[in-house]
């Protein structure tokens, strides 16, 4: 019996053996994914994946649900900037870019949110050609592209980078709610887009080259910056050479 005990020990360790010795000629053989690949794989695993978006197909009457994406796709804009020109989605075409949304005369949230954004993304990435960002006034009325220049201004940015934008009302608070997904409150929908209506969010939202959106990171939190810049980097990677 214990002869028999003993073979069968052996058996099952030369079975591990074979496996093991398996596995390690597949590891050693096997072949590497080339540095984009591996950037595209992470971005897989790794960056959120924003609910699969759903639009009507125009081409049947308006009638019929289709996936568009795995991921949200950002519509179409069209704001003004600090220096009173129009800034569409030409301008993020083909870009990696980052959105927020703030109003100039918040003393508090806004400023902690700018200044975190700005340390920790846009002073690395300033003067990168593939990555432009996005500030977004919920204040419009009185937002107006002289107030957004003195901001800008006050946080030592300059140049077409880093756009602050202002424009009908209606349309930012949509952006925010049903494209970045930055709203952090509910809202009753009689008064969307009304003078009663206010949105804010610390939250940045990151949208790739393809005006897909990839995850939201909250600026209070120096972890999620420290993952903001992560993804960007992955970003550039996968980007057309």
């Amino acid at each position: 019996m214990f002869s028999s005990f003993k073979s069968q020990i052996l058996l099952i360790v030369a079975g591990i053996a074979v496996l093991a010795g398996a596995f390690f000629m597949y590891q050693t053989t096997k072949k590497p994914l080339d540095p984009v690949a591996e950037a595209q794989k992470r971005l897989d695993d790794i960056l959120p994946i924003i609910p699969k978006q759903l639009q009507y197909d125009t081409t049947t009457n308006g009638t019929t649900m289709v996936i568009d994406s795995h991921y949200k796709i950002v519509k179409p804009f069209s704001f003004i900037n600090q220096d009173s020109q129009a800034i569409n989605q030409d301008f993020t075409k083909g870009k990696i870019y980052c959105a927020n949304f703030f109003f100039t005369t918040c003393e508090e949230a806004c400023p902690r949110m700018q200044n975190a954004f700005k340390e920790a993304i846009y002073d690395k990435l300033k003067g990168n050609p593939n990555i432009v960002f996005l500030s977004h006034s919920v204040d419009p009325d009185f937002d107006q592209p002289e107030m957004l220049k003195d901001y800008a201004d006050s946080l030592k940015v300059s140049g077409k980078q880093w756009q602050f934008l202002t424009g009908s009302k209606k349309e930012l608070y949509s952006m925010a709610r049903y494209d970045y997904y930055l709203a952090v409150q509910e809202q009753d929908k009689s008064i969307e887009g009304t003078k009663s209506d206010f949105l804010h969010s610390q939250n940045i939202a990151l949208i790739d080259q393809q005006g897909r959106m990839r995850g939201q990171y909250d600026s209070f939190n120096p972890k999620e910056l420290i993952q903001l810049y992560k993804d960007i980097e992955i970003l550039l990677i996968t980007l057309p050479k």
